[in-house]
């Protein structure tokens, strides 16, 4: 399955909004989150599962006696979840980004962080030069 940026970025932004200290769903619960109901169920749980291995979040699953029953338990955004949704959040600067990063047949997630971070930059010199800060 091929890695989706927009969910990435979706799903940070809905956990950062819904989380409390642990966000528990079940397969039940799962339909309540928009970004599921948006990317479903494989996606959203694929991307799950990448964010964990990146080091993102942190959860835990558990899957049941059949494939219909599972626990997910997202604990939380890492340090480095936060330090990447921080470089995409803006609208602005995450069009920006995919326009430069769609050029590309591959760009990975670091590399997105890196192209946001460089576009963020270059707004702030842009914005500093029209205050005649610089």
């Amino acid at each position: 399955m091929k890695l989706n940026q927009n969910c990435i970025r979706d799903i940070l932004l809905e956990l950062e909004d819904e989380l409390g200290f642990d966000l528990h769903i079940s397969k039940y619960d799962l339909d309540e989150l928009k970004s599921y109901k948006k990317y479903g169920e494989d996606e959203f749980l694929y991307t799950i599962s990448k964010l964990s291995e990146a080091g993102y979040i942190n959860e835990s699953h558990q899957a049941g006696g059949d494939t219909m029953y599972y626990q997910l338990m997202i604990h939380s955004i890492t340090w480095e979840g936060h330090k990447f949704l921080d470089t995409i959040r803006d609208n602005q600067v995450w069009a920006e980004t995919k326009k430069v990063a769609s050029k590309f047949s591959s760009v990975s997630v670091n590399m997105i962080s890196t192209i946001a971070s460089t576009v963020i930059t270059n707004l702030i010199e842009n914005q500093m030069r029209q205050s005649g800060l610089i």
